[in-house]
């Protein structure tokens, strides 16, 4: 079965027992769209524990409280992520996070999404 959803920031898709979110471009993540973000995902996960491969090329800045939220609560329902990047400022983001944020989740980076996957698919 696969489940889609999108809002102002991303979009969200389960399949192959993957949660998939992919940001829109342009994106700003403040605690606040991160609140936001992580209560969606709640809603379309229903409870259940993913893996979780996310696109972050559309994200242009996320801010400290922000990043700390989706490490720490927004793990919740997660098993592992991986975070696909593709330019400088999605690889600097994902550097950042990787190197100052604990999450309580294995997390990667990866510029190949089948990598990703390969990463994921450890985890279903």
């Amino acid at each position: 079965m696969v489940v889609a959803f999108e809002n102002n920031l991303c979009f969200y898709l389960i399949e192959e027992d993957i949660l998939r979110i992919r940001f829109r471009p342009g994106v700003i993540i403040t605690l606040d769209a991160a609140k936001a973000m992580v209560a969606d995902r709640y809603r379309i996960q229903e409870g259940l524990v993913y893996p979780l491969l996310c696109d972050i090329q559309g994200i242009v800045e996320i801010d400290r409280l922000a990043r700390n939220y989706l490490a720490l609560e927004g793990s919740y329902l997660i098993r592992a992520t991986a975070l696909v990047v593709c330019h400088p400022t999605s690889e600097a983001i994902s550097e950042f996070y990787l190197h100052t944020t604990y999450s309580p989740v294995p997390t990667e980076s990866f510029y190949n999404l089948r990598e990703a996957l390969v990463f994921l698919r450890e985890y279903l």
